[in-house]
């Protein structure tokens, strides 16, 4: 759309900006968005999330023009298959699509996603002293942080089953919540019952969504992914680049990205205690810390950069877009 965030990061850049001033839905728009996008002579289409998903292929069967869709998550829809090629951001990913949804080997490629090197860098000591302030702590606590909407796969309770293990050794030990709850909810309830009966509610800071993300990671001494489902683990990467150690459980994408005691330490999933200990090893142990940060930063600028990501994309859309220009111009 016009004078969206977007089209403020293209303005100034060799990319061709095209309007549209209609809305996907409803159903009497298709054939008139149908029209401008032959009208346009789009060579290719790329969707993102599942609405988007729906429509593209319902464009592709009007225009005949070819749809690329990437897999952020993993939800059983047939209508996967009916994509020229689908992206997913993980192997995890792919495997689920590939046996659930049943897409064909050949149509479907991982690609992982890129982190913003730029945003997501090393702090400087002032703004982690600023963010602790925030957080009402002083600056030699202990904090762990977890990023994520607060939801039963992101296995907040088994974190919160460890913490008087922790708290035996580490007093000081506070955990910081980054992401959407709502109170109310079925799992905010359950979790916030639990810290009430075992008397831990004032060792969790619930903060809510934020949009200085990176500047929550770097404040932190760790961060604890403990889900027992991950279809990729975007946290686990902007920790890397941010320099904090990460522990996260081995599922998922997150298995693809933590190589286990070189960039991260990976734990059993559902396992308090197993938890419990690899945190508190890396509590007490400074050089594997810093060992989990040089390599963290060394797989970000190996394999997750913009210019690697773009590369394997562009790749995708040209063996697409090469055939169908071919045939079209025949």
């Amino acid at each position: 759309r016009g004078r969206s965030w977007l089209w403020s990061q293209l303005d100034e850049r060799p990319v061709r900006l095209v309007t549209c001033d209609m809305d996907r839905w409803p159903i009497s728009q298709l054939n008139r968005f149908a029209a401008w996008i032959r009208r346009e002579r789009f060579d290719v289409m790329h969707t993102h999330m599942s609405s988007a998903h729906m429509y593209g292929i319902i464009m592709r069967r009007l225009t005949g023009v070819p749809v690329v869709a990437t897999a952020h998550s993993r939800h059983v829809q047939p209508w996967w298959r009916l994509n020229d090629k689908v992206i997913a951001n993980s192997e995890a990913t792919r495997r689920f699509h590939r046996k659930v949804n049943r897409v064909r080997s050949d149509q479907i490629v991982t690609i992982h996603p890129f982190i913003d090197t730029q945003k997501f860098c090393e702090p400087e000591p002032h703004m982690y002293r600023a963010i602790r302030r925030q957080w009402r702590f002083p600056a030699d606590t202990r904090v762990i942080v977890v990023a994520g909407d607060v939801l039963p796969h992101k296995g907040h309770t088994y974190l919160f089953q460890a913490l008087p293990e922790l708290i035996q050794q580490f007093p000081d030990l506070q955990v910081v919540l980054v992401g959407r709850f709502r109170r109310g909810e079925p799992c905010t309830n359950r979790l916030r019952q639990y810290l009430i009966d075992q008397r831990l509610y004032k060792r969790v800071k619930w903060i809510g969504r934020r949009n200085n993300m990176h500047e929550m990671l770097a404040a932190a001494d760790l961060v604890v992914i403990p889900s027992t489902v991950e279809a990729f683990g975007m946290v686990a990467l902007e920790s890397m680049a941010v320099g904090t150690p990460v522990v996260a459980s081995e599922t998922g994408g997150l298995t693809e990205l933590i190589t286990h005691e070189e960039n991260g330490l990976l734990v059993l999933p559902r396992d308090p205690r197993s938890l419990a200990r690899s945190i508190a090893r890396l509590f007490n142990d400074a050089d594997l810390q810093d060992r989990l940060r040089i390599g963290g930063r060394e797989t970000i600028q190996s394999k997750f950069t913009p210019s690697v990501w773009t590369a394997e994309i562009e790749r995708v859309l040209a063996s697409i877009t090469d055939v169908h220009v071919d045939s079209r111009v025949a």
